[in-house]
């Protein structure tokens, strides 16, 4: 019996569902709902500011509610309540029209949870210069904030034009990109990524060695390229440090 009135009571307060006969004298409460579904409204219009922009303070809400009513929050930390919402927005018919509004919501995501990741000291790059391994044979580890995400649609050029100064009618929204995020100095940074830059990171994000990410290079890119992007990628602070093994799955492709 307690169980079915907390779950009524839940109902309610979350997603505004029918107060049961037995619970109308609840309704002095409405003030205490509001106010609950007003804050948890705030706390993912914080995690999705450009979602937000995009469609309106107004809709926003009303989307919120919906969302609250579909997956309430289960842990006490607020900052890890919302990572559902693309998901939602992908399945919600009156956001189809935004096509583009569920990979966005997946980019503010990422850069929240890069916000709230676990500390580590970024692999300086002169670390490197006392390995006598074959290149080939080098794997990393990834920093807790990094990540990669892809769309095709021009996702982080929607998200930085609604920055201020920033010119929403100028981006071809059709134009897919990938985009690399990850915290610096406590501040979260983004960079876009050609498809095969975010290819290769995401081989040596997944662990897999260089000479696995080379394989996942397309043969148009310039040799020249790709030592430059990994330098950068290490120069971002990606990695927290290294293996030199030399997986023997790799040996038959590998000359030293």
């Amino acid at each position: 019996m307690l169980t079915e009135f907390q779950n009524a009571l839940g109902a309610w307060v979350l997603d505004g569902s029918p107060l049961p006969p037995e619970l109308d004298g609840l309704r002095r409460l409405a003030l205490y709902r509001n106010n609950v579904q007003g804050s948890l409204t705030a706390v993912l219009a914080a995690a999705y500011p450009t979602v937000e922009q995009v469609v309106g303070p107004e809709f926003f809400a009303m989307v919120a509610r919906r969302f609250l009513g579909a997956y309430p929050p289960l842990r006490p930390e607020l900052w890890a309540w919302g990572g559902e919402f693309s998901a939602f927005l992908a399945v919600f018919p009156p956001a189809r029209a935004l096509s583009y509004l569920p990979d966005l919501a997946r980019l503010e995501w990422a850069m929240m949870e890069a916000y709230f990741a676990g500390e580590a000291e970024a692999l300086k790059p002169e670390r490197l210069r006392s390995v006598t391994t074959h290149a080939m044979g080098l794997s990393f580890s990834r920093h807790p904030s990094a990540r990669i995400i892809r769309s095709r649609f021009a996702i982080h050029s929607i998200w930085k034009a609604h920055v201020p100064g920033g010119d929403p009618s100028a981006v071809s929204i059709t134009m897919p990109e990938s985009v690399l995020i990850l915290r610096q100095d406590g501040v979260v940074m983004s960079r876009l990524l050609s498809d095969w830059q975010a290819s290769f990171a995401e081989t040596l994000l997944d662990g897999l060695t260089f000479g696995a990410a080379l394989i996942a290079v397309p043969d148009h890119v310039s040799p020249a390229d790709i030592p430059v992007e990994l330098a950068r990628l290490i120069a971002d602070g990606v990695f927290t440090g290294y293996a030199a093994d030399m997986p023997s799955t790799l040996s038959a492709w590998i000359q030293p």
